[in-house]
Formats: structure tokens, sequence, C-alpha cells
């Protein structure tokens, strides 16, 4: 129950590289945290009552699973340290078993997210170089390998191993997912092509209403305009605009059109395209900085330095201030002041 709902709460920034793991923002995890602890609570008095662990060996079956919910509940309230405990403490009890692989696989997603890379970079050597880990947990070792090479920005790595997990994974919402992220990574890396064929491949998965819409943007965003032909994708953006369903989404529709006509060198079509975006954007601070730091990065190319201060200024406005884009737009707003 609390997994899911974590991942109902879950809203993705696809202004980023979307999580492979849907686990909702720390405010959500708040909000599941008595269930995980109704969880860890049954697990444990389960443990207590009916645990058969005689000379070393465990004979109740269901004891190593209760182990394992604990470990994960603990993981979902991101109490890390606890987390880690519990998973090493399978490892440990069930060496050898495949219970004791799939704590590994979910110990370095604790890792991971705990920011501890070198340990986690330990634990996928170990697990890779295992010739008896068990070929039923190939697709989650894949993912979780992925997980932690898009967190290094190591995006080659991680596409290699988000393309052998999608090859393994059957629940289509899942695949869908790691389809987008694959696309968005190939797009990171300027292999338009590619990430022109997975934004496709998305949609003809036939995505909730909000994924569908970012493919079909950045599909824009990163179409090959030598090998492909726009005035498709362009028709379908335009009639994007006209539907009433995307009122709140215009910003995000006239910053893709502007992508695109960047893609085809059509500077002069691009930058009225990005001021509308900047225009049209009420609820979306994300959108409006993007759209306002292309501008200003667009005249400052031009040395037209009071619009680029202008737009900078605006990209300072509402930008988060931990974020990489920020410090290089303050640098650059000042010098422009």
């Amino acid at each position: 129950q609390g997994v899911k709902k974590l991942n109902n709460k879950h809203q993705d920034d696809y202004n980023q590289i979307i999580s492979l793991y849907p686990l909702g923002s720390k405010e959500d995890m708040q909000s599941v945290g008595p269930t995980m602890d109704k969880a860890i609570k049954k697990g444990a008095k389960a443990i207590s009552k009916h645990s058969i662990f005689i000379k070393g060996e465990e004979y109740n079956k269901w004891i190593d699973d209760c182990y394992l919910m604990i470990a994960k509940a603990y993981y979902y309230k991101r109490e890390y340290v606890k987390a880690i405990e519990a998973f090493r403490y399978i490892n440990r009890q069930y060496q050898g078993a495949q219970i004791d692989y799939e704590a590994a696989i979910w110990l370095s997603r604790c890792y991971v997210d705990k920011k501890d890379y070198s340990s986690a970079e330990l634990l996928f050597n170990t697990l890779i170089s295992d010739e008896s880990f068990p070929e039923a947990l190939n697709q989650p070792l894949a993912l979780a390998y992925a997980h932690y090479h898009i967190q290094k920005k190591n995006y080659s790595s991680a596409i290699e191993e988000l393309e052998a997990a999608v090859n393994l994974t059957n629940k289509k919402r899942h695949k869908t997912r790691y389809l987008f992220v694959l696309a968005q990574l190939h797009h990171q890396k300027e292999n338009y092509t590619k990430a022109t064929y997975y934004y496709e491949q998305v949609l003809k998965k036939s995505p909730d209403y909000e994924m569908a819409f970012n493919a079909k943007i950045n599909r824009a965003r990163a179409f090959d305009v030598e090998s492909g032909n726009t005035i498709k994708i362009k028709a379908e953006l335009l009639d994007m605009l006209k539907d009433g369903k995307n009122k709140e989404y215009l910003d995000v529709i006239y910053f893709g059109l502007a992508e695109l006509s960047m893609r085809e060198k059509k500077v002069g079509e691009a930058i009225p395209l990005y001021k509308l975006s900047v225009a049209k954007s009420v609820k979306n601070n994300a959108q409006k900085t993007l759209s306002s730091l292309s501008l200003g990065k667009l005249y400052y190319e031009q040395k037209k330095y009071r619009m680029a201060q202008a737009y900078y200024d605006t990209t300072i406005a509402y930008s988060k201030p931990n974020t990489r884009e920020y410090k290089t737009a303050l640098q650059r707003q000042t010098t422009l002041t």
C-alpha cells in the first residue's frame, strides 16, 4: 500500500532526466511513514513468533521474506543506515541464496541514493563478476547499475545497462518509463537519431497524457533535421497549441517549436518562439528559466547585451539557486549588469 501510494504521488520533472524509480519526494515519504512502520512491525512480529532457526538453519521459508520486507520498508522511509544494516544482515544470514543477491541489489540502491558511490561501485563489481549470480535477477541488477551511472553522469554506460534492462522488462508501464529515460540519455549525448527513435517507442506504448505530451515535445527538440522531414513534427506541435487540454502547457509547446527551429539553424524563427514561451509561462518556473536562458545565450552570442542581460535577469529570478545553471547564469548576469 505504501509503495503504491508513493508511486501515485510521484511527480516527474521532465526538464531533468526522470528517475528510473518513481518514489516521490521527501514530503511524500513522510506521508507513507506510518504504513512502512506497520509493515516493519508486522515483519518483526512474524519473525519473533514463527522463526524456526535450528543449528544455523532457518526452517520457515517465510522468514527471509520478512527480513527483506523490513529492509525495504526502511529504504522507502529513506532511513538508509537502518536499511543498509538490514540488507547486510540478509547477506550474512542467507549467503549464496537468491535472496542474498536480491538484498545486495537493494543495498546498492541504498548506497547510490546515499551518494556513497565508492561502496556502490565495489558492490556492483562483486555482483557482476559473481558466476553464481541468478539469471532471474539480471533485470533489477541492470536497472540499479543504470541508476548508478545516471547519478554519476556516465550516460554511455547508463544507456548500455538500461538497454539490457528494457529487453528484460515485461510490465508495460515500467518499460515505457525506461524507454523515456533512454530517449533522454541519448538526447543528452546529442545522439538525435537514437533519441527520436526512443521517444517514438514511448508514444507507441500509449503512455499517460503527461508523458506522451513530453515525448512529443522532446522528439521535436531532438529531431534529426538532416534525415527527417520537420513539417509533420511542426504540424503536430501547432495542433497541440490549439488543443484546450494544453492551455497550461503553451510555454512548453512554444519552447519545443523554438528548439526545432534551432535544430534547423533558423535562429530568426526561434527567437520569437522562445519569447512566446517566456510570455506564456505562468506556473512553470522551470520552463520559464529554460526559455529565458536560451534567449539570454542567443542575444549574448549576437552581442545584443542589453537584451541578453534582461533575459539572464529573468533566468536568475525564476531558477533554483542550488542548480549548476543558476551559478553559470549568475556569473554572466553579473558581468552583463
